[in-house]
């Protein structure tokens, strides 16, 4: 049977109305900023072309060497899990509009996305024109998309298959739910995390498969970028160590879109009185104590909380727990948004209130939209401000459990996405 058809729920129109002038403001003080001052410190695009989509041209000289030892001992090293290394030699294969190709896939990835989020509002009870502005407006007001887009960064295959693995958690499919877990661990090690949703004694051995399914895919990676597994192994280990040296244990340009945890902190040292500027032995002492907390907070409070709250609370955890993590990683929070929201309409139209839903939507608005017009000199508000917004919002799961979502419709929309990949 069908649900009455509804207008958006307010806080839902206010969201959309906010993060819309947020957005707009952001473009038009880009604009009139840099024609003033020719500085991109404000800007939501690169003005270099040759910047713009550089993380995926970055390494294409380098895989001139794959397969062999110099590929390991660039001076410019391959910073990615072997596995990204072989995503990386496929997509270089796509010919010479490989990068046009690439950008395509994440638009008709978005836009699939969000058509399907859209057909879940309308069977949740919305009415189809509210329910393709409030999708329409989250699309193009999307920072973390755009960011994405420019930077061209394969993070975009990440958050497919993290995706599709949540998808499948529910729908009560566990073993594909690991799997798609461990392969995109395998990419960027961080979405490791999610097998947490797998942490119990009903799915114990799923998350001992996901596991399994992480280490398999590194050891044929280690194989097939070679030349030995030893060498490949090593390789990638002082690739991701270098990284990490590099950005996470100094200050860079690129602080403004960190939104770490890490990164507000060592915002707020690099000013007065502090002017910190190295942060090793601090990087080490965080991720000891983040990853401990985070996973205490986790196995006391939030395993037991409803689904959503676990999916977003460990979305946070993905995003903001690694000691670098920029913008476009925040593409990962839109699933469980969306899930968020559907609860959101279906409570309404129950004629209940979701415990802390106004302050949820605005660090949902921080998260979704650019701060970068927020500085002075050297101090810049957007990741701070963001760090705040994912710290926020993962208190506020951990403690306002969030009502199911109306499975029927839930099930429905599913049935149609298992009919389209048959």
């Amino acid at each position: 049977m069908s649900n009455p058809m509804r207008a958006l729920p307010s806080p839902l129109r206010w969201f959309g109305a906010i993060c819309l002038g947020i957005t707009a403001f952001s473009w038009c003080f880009a604009a009139i900023y840099f024609r003033h001052t020719h500085l991109e410190w404000a800007s939501v695009w690169s003005h270099d072309p040759s910047d713009a989509f550089g993380d995926f041209t970055h390494y294409a000289p380098l895989f001139q060497f794959f397969h062999t030892r110099e590929f390991f001992l660039s001076d410019d090293r391959f910073a990615y899990p072997a596995p990204a290394a072989v995503l990386f030699s496929w997509l270089y294969r796509m010919g010479p509009y490989q990068l046009q190709i690439f950008l395509a896939g994440i638009v008709v990835s978005a836009v699939a996305a969000c058509w399907l989020f859209c057909k879940s509002l309308i069977r949740a009870g919305l009415a189809t024109a509210p329910a393709m502005v409030f999708t329409g407006g989250v699309l193009i007001t999307s920072w973390p998309l755009l960011f994405l887009y420019e930077r061209a960064n394969i993070e975009v295959i990440v958050w497919l298959l993290a995706s599709l693995g949540i998808w499948a958690l529910l729908r009560d499919r566990p073993v594909a739910a690991a799997v798609l877990f461990g392969l995109c661990g395998s990419l960027k090690l961080y979405p490791i995390l999610l097998l947490a949703l797998l942490f119990s004694r009903r799915h114990l051995r799923e998350f001992f498969l996901g596991v399994a399914t992480f280490a398999a895919a590194m050891l044929a990676a280690f194989w097939f970028v070679g030349p030995t597994m030893n060498v490949a192994f090593h390789g990638t280990l002082n690739g991701i160590s270098g990284f990490v040296g590099n950005y996470a244990a100094t200050a860079h340009d690129e602080l403004q879109f960190d939104h770490s945890f890490l990164g507000g902190i060592k915002m707020l040292l690099t000013q007065r009185p502090f002017h910190m500027g190295n942060f090793a032995g601090l990087t080490t002492i965080y991720i000891a104590i983040a990853g401990i907390g985070a996973a205490l907070l986790f196995l006391l409070r939030v395993r037991r909380l409803p689904l959503i709250n676990r999916i977003l609370f460990v979305c946070i955890c993905m995003v903001g727990l690694p000691p670098v993590s920029y913008d476009y990683t925040l593409i990962h929070l839109c699933v469980p948004f969306a899930l968020f929201t559907l609860a959101e309409v279906s409570v309404t139209r129950s004629g209940d209130r979701q415990p802390g839903t106004i302050l949820a939507l605005i660090c949902f608005g921080v998260l979704f939209t650019p701060q970068l017009f927020l500085f002075y000199g050297p101090i810049h508000l957007n990741g701070l401000l963001k760090t705040a917004a994912l710290v926020t919002l993962a208190v506020l799961l951990s403690l306002n459990p969030i009502i199911e979502l109306d499975q029927p419709a839930l099930v429905e929309e599913a049935d149609e996405v298992d009919a389209a990949f048959a």
